[in-house]
């Protein structure tokens, strides 16, 4: 198995050393992964693809873990927790390594999976020239990828620019 390639890994850890880069919008989450912890009343929760490491800050009573390849101190593959947060990240993958990043989720997602994908191109682009968002898929696309493991709870949109979903891990008998 493998999420990530050594060169790709560098590419992401050269983006990540920009202070901005993988350090917005985890404020809007923090509502999303509060209200499923209270549902499922637990605080075992798993930031992959952290970046920054900004959504556990923000909900620092709740001992979030962070999980980012390319991120050298976030870098340790991570343990199941029940809810995992997934943002800004399943674009990024290589295609290559799209189903197996999708197997590490279902390894590490104990009750539900909440992912934010973007479906257009980034702003940036990678040191090699490539743009930095590798999947530009649409909504069918990603529901029947994650269809495999997951149920869909919610699902939501953003003027057909990104899909937000929230999964259940389905119960393998």
């Amino acid at each position: 198995m493998s999420t990530i390639t050594e060169e790709y890994r560098q590419l992401n850890q050269q983006l990540h050393e920009n202070a901005e880069y993988g350090a917005h919008n985890a404020h809007r989450w923090v509502q999303v992964v509060n209200d499923l912890t209270w549902e499922f009343e637990t605080f075992s929760v798993l930031d992959y693809g952290c970046g920054k490491g900004n959504l556990a800050r923000l909900l620092s009573k709740m001992a979030v873990k962070n999980y980012d390849p390319a991120v050298p101190k976030f870098s340790e593959p991570p343990e199941p927790e029940d809810i995992v947060i997934c943002t800004d990240v399943m674009e990024h993958v290589e295609p290559a390594c799209l189903d197996d990043v999708i197997d590490d989720l279902k390894r590490v997602t104990n009750i539900a999976l909440v992912l934010n994908i973007a479906l257009r191109p980034a702003k940036k682009t990678l040191a090699d020239g490539r743009n930095a968002h590798l999947i530009i898929e649409d909504i069918e696309f990603w529901l029947n990828k994650f269809a495999k493991y997951f149920d869909l709870l919610s699902i939501s949109g953003k003027n057909g620019s990104e899909v937000n979903m929230v999964m259940y891990k389905r119960v393998e008998h």
